[in-house]
C-alpha cells in the first residue's frame, strides 16, 4: 500500500470507531426515565401489526407447503 492509502484507511477507521463508540456505552447512561405510556402503547400496536404481517405471509405463501 502507498502511504496515502494507509493514511486514508487510518482516517476512515478512526472515524468509524468514533461513530460507533456511543453504542458501547451502558444504556443506563442514555435512559433518564422509565418507559412512557405512549411508548408502551406504540410497542404493543407494532407487535400486533408485525404479527399480522407475518400471518398474512404465512397464509399467502406458505399454506400449501405446510399442508
Amino acid at each position: 500500500m502507498k502511504p496515502t492509502q494507509k493514511k486514508c484507511v487510518l482516517i476512515i477507521s478512526l472515524a468509524v470507531a468514533a461513530m460507533a463508540s456511543p453504542l458501547f456505552y451502558s444504556p443506563d447512561a442514555f435512559a433518564e426515565g422509565g418507559v412512557t405510556p405512549g411508548r408502551r402503547l406504540w410497542d404493543n400496536i407494532m407487535l400486533w401489526v408485525n404479527f399480522g404481517i407475518l400471518v398474512f405471509f404465512f397464509l399467502k405463501f406458505a399454506r400449501k407447503p405446510l399442508m
